[in-house]
């Protein structure tokens, strides 16, 4: 986690060049939807929802290097560990099919001690982004993809997604 790209947000400014995100984060934080923090554990109590979008750059031999992904979501799960209320870890990154399953799902309920499906949600919803023209890409995209855990992580990912 970067410090200096947190306060950067925090601020209202974007942390990467990238046409028309500044504003966004402007008016995240106008209206207090959006919030950035390196501590985890504040946010762990709060959120609703948990947005992982970290890098799976590919090997040499192709495959996808899963370890930041992995890193990540094992330190978010080990601070959700005493939140009792229901949230979603909703993964942003591309992966390899069997990954939520296989990885990701085994992972969370391990370090949280929380059951996916009944006591944490999990969603995958893949960024169909391109560098440079993110915004227009999620703006203009027909449809939004998202693969969830159980019903009620389809409602929680419906009301973020639609602004609510």
């Amino acid at each position: 986690m970067s410090e200096s790209k947190v306060r950067l947000v925090e601020s209202g400014k974007s942390p990467v060049l990238e046409p028309g995100l500044e504003e966004l984060i402007r008016q995240g934080k106008q209206t207090g939807r959006l919030r950035a923090s390196t501590k985890l554990d504040d946010a762990a109590r709060e959120a609703d929802a948990f947005l992982v979008a970290v890098g799976t750059p590919s090997a040499k031999n192709g495959s996808s290097d899963l370890s930041h992904l992995l890193r990540a979501l094992g330190q978010l799960a080990d601070v959700l560990k005493g939140v009792r209320k229901f949230q979603v870890v909703n993964v942003r990154s591309t992966v390899p099919p069997g990954t939520m399953r296989g990885s990701v799902i085994p992972l969370l309920e391990e370090r949280s001690g929380r059951q996916v499906g009944t006591e944490l949600g999990v969603g995958m919803n893949p960024e169909f982004l391109r560098e440079g023209t993110s915004v227009r890409d999620y703006d203009s995209a027909p449809f939004d993809l998202c693969g969830v855990s159980d019903p009620r992580s389809a409602e929680v990912l419906k009301s973020l997604y639609a602004g609510n």
